[in-house]
């Protein structure tokens, strides 16, 4: 396969959470796990927290996802509206409203008059199982959430005193998981208003999580009284979510196109 002319890519964000993008309509692309990796490696690759090969399947465009360690995922909330920027911006896709396909089902996606993407998320369900979350020696509650991403969720008084999330944090039970989750950590400010830091499986943590915006107004929500919409302040951006029918959600935020580019063949082929 020649990559030189195929693998040509887009860099593109969602509130500071950032994907290469790679635009294959024939599904021609075979990309391992440890070329993804290589890619999204901010010193040795491109730099991101995601991999989006915009592919084609049972007719719709296909979201096939991958975090930057090139384990796969559902969905990716701020990644579908940066992909859904780039069928818009590329002129396939010509009206204000497309469904996506992605591995969490068929997504509705809504291009709105102020340049915002909503996204129709779900479904966004409480799982009933209470994870004791650790970071730094310290313990705090976590409410276990599918959005449809799995996300462990507690609330703190003060986003600092988690300290660092370079890696993920400990939980207990160990067994209720299974590959793993995403932890957001959540200061509540007013009924209106909510902050967030996350830890992102396979990433690390990012500046911004859509799915866990989503499970993060569900919850807050749900146990307390939490505005309906919710605004969810991220370190890069607030993403404003929206409780609808069904358990579903709709997540209304920013998607940028910032650069353009070609992954060398020779670098791609070498190991």
């Amino acid at each position: 396969m020649n990559y030189a002319n195929t693998m040509k890519f887009t860099k593109g964000h969602g509130t500071g959470n950032d994907f290469v993008l790679l635009f294959d309509p024939a599904n021609e692309l075979e990309i391992s796990p440890t070329q993804v990796a290589r890619i999204c490696d901010r010193s040795f690759g491109v730099g991101a927290d995601g991999l989006i090969r915009i592919g084609k399947q049972d007719g719709y465009w296909f979201m096939d996802y991958r975090n930057s360690d090139g384990s796969l995922a559902q969905i990716c909330g701020n990644g579908i509206r940066v992909m859904a920027r780039y069928l818009k911006s590329n002129h396939q896709v010509l009206k204000n409203d497309v469904q996506i396909l992605t591995r969490g089902g068929l997504t509705q996606v809504s291009f709105n008059q102020d340049d915002s993407i909503s996204v129709e998320l779900g479904p966004v369900q409480d799982l009933n199982q209470e994870i004791t979350v650790t970071v730094s020696d310290t313990d705090w509650v976590g409410a276990y959430w599918s959005a449809p991403n799995p996300h462990v969720i507690s609330v703190v008084q003060d986003l600092e005193q988690i300290g660092s999330l370079l890696k993920c944090p400990d939980y207990e039970p160990t067994d209720v998981l299974g590959e793993g989750a995403n932890f957001e950590f959540v200061r509540i400010i007013d009924p209106q208003n909510v902050q967030v830091r996350v830890f992102e499986r396979g990433v690390g943590e990012t500046l911004s999580c859509g799915s866990g915006a989503c499970a993060v107004a569900a919850f807050v929500q749900k146990h307390h009284q939490g505005a309906n919409p919710l605004n969810v302040e991220l370190p890069g951006g607030t993403l404003i979510i929206e409780s609808l029918d069904n358990k579903m959600v709709r997540l209304t935020g920013p998607a940028v196109l910032v650069a353009q580019g070609q992954l060398d063949e020779l670098w791609m082929e070498s190991k």
